[in-house]
């Protein structure tokens, strides 16, 4: 076991501090059987195995998984509280079952669903939430794969291509996995 030491998104791959302080160990992103790039964040937990990386001939972590019990909370990096989600739902008008569904969220992707705006624009505002609930809990559950380097924009909740500095939607910096903020040139 050990800490994520360092992670390159664009490249997929990082190093481990073992907990023993033996060497850094080298991973893939590939090996990660229970999580995805939003994941490899600088302090994470790992449980991994060693095996023989064949092109290199040198050791590397294989059948890395994220320690559940330290895992950071997915979704907005401040939760929603209730009083946000009840205005929200005052703001937008949706169908019971909808709005029961949106109370039932984490409030971390609560949140994200807020953050991405008004329904005012939607024909039919009802489904328009349950779209923007399944596409961002199907995020915050890492069930949608990220191309290497594309990141999610922890203000709102949109999927940013790596070329990008700030986030299309709302403007949010994009976080380097080192929690500095990198500034648009």
């Amino acid at each position: 076991a050990g800490t994520i030491k360092t992670f390159n998104p664009s490249r997929g791959f990082g190093w481990i501090a073992p907990d023993d302080m033996s060497e850094d160990v080298f991973f893939h992103l590939a090996a990660v059987l229970n999580g995805n790039e939003m994941d490899m964040i600088v302090g994470q937990r790992l449980k991994y195995e060693m095996g023989m990386d064949t092109a290199s001939g040198r050791m590397k972590a294989i059948k890395v998984q994220i320690e559940t019990n330290s895992a950071a909370p997915r979704g907005a990096a401040v939760p929603a509280d209730p009083v946000e989600v009840e205005q929200f739902l005052m703001l937008n008008p949706v169908e019971a079952h909808a709005q029961e569904k949106f109370r039932a969220m984490d409030p971390h992707v609560q949140k994200w669903v807020i953050n991405r705006g008004a329904l005012g624009f939607a024909r039919e505002p009802t489904g328009a939430l349950i779209s923007r609930i399944v596409s961002l809990e199907k995020i915050a559950s890492g069930q949608l794969q990220l191309p290497p380097g594309d990141w999610i924009c922890q203000n709102c909740g949109d999927h940013q291509f790596a070329r990008n500095v700030t986030c299309r939607s709302c403007g949010a910096a994009k976080p380097d996995n080192l929690g500095i903020t990198l500034n648009p040139m």
